[in-house]
């Protein structure tokens, strides 16, 4: 589908890209809590990793037809190092050609020798290594003062048993 959806017209003519679950919510602390809020404070920015801060059940058993954000909100501390997945982070990019593909988490296939300025939710330089690879932040690259990817993967107990039920996406060879 990632793929396909860079030949969309849509796609090509965009000003940036980025591969989000419905599970997930950019949260923007700049400005106003706009995307070009945020964008403004790093101008120069062609790759912006979006980092998670995961947040749990909040005790809530059935699911409920209610906006996510009005019924989870307990997250992660900030310094949540582990479960490795805590800092997962999901890619926005600029559409500017530097990159070949998108995946899940960030572009890939990244045409030698062009330029990338990625930085993090803080607006801070992300280290050069990934800038070909990796998906996971560290203690020196994870940010989340103006900007970070709120992640309900749990939400209500009724909704994780549903999900649990389904199986997973990516990994349907997994429990």
């Amino acid at each position: 589908a990632l793929n396909k959806a860079l030949r969309e017209e849509m796609v090509r003519n965009a000003d940036w890209l980025i591969h989000i679950d419905v599970d997930e919510f950019i949260n923007v602390r700049a400005g106003n809590g706009t995307l070009d809020d945020f964008l403004a404070c790093v101008p120069d920015a062609t790759n912006v990793a979006m980092t998670w801060r995961m947040f749990g059940n909040n005790r809530v058993e059935r699911f409920e037809d209610r906006p996510v954000i009005a019924q989870f909100d307990h997250a992660a501390p900030r310094y949540c190092p582990k479960p490795h997945t805590s800092w997962g982070f999901k890619t926005m990019t600029r559409n500017s050609g530097v990159y070949g593909k998108l995946s899940c988490h960030r572009p890939n296939k990244r045409n030698p020798g062009a330029p990338v300025q990625w930085v993090n939710g803080s607006g801070k330089p992300m280290p050069a290594r990934y800038h070909d690879k990796g998906w996971r932040s560290d203690p020196s690259s994870v940010g989340y003062d103006m900007l970070q990817l709120n992640h309900y993967a749990l939400r209500s107990a009724e909704s994780f048993l549903i999900k649990r039920q389904r199986g997973r996406a990516l990994h349907v060879d997994r429990s």
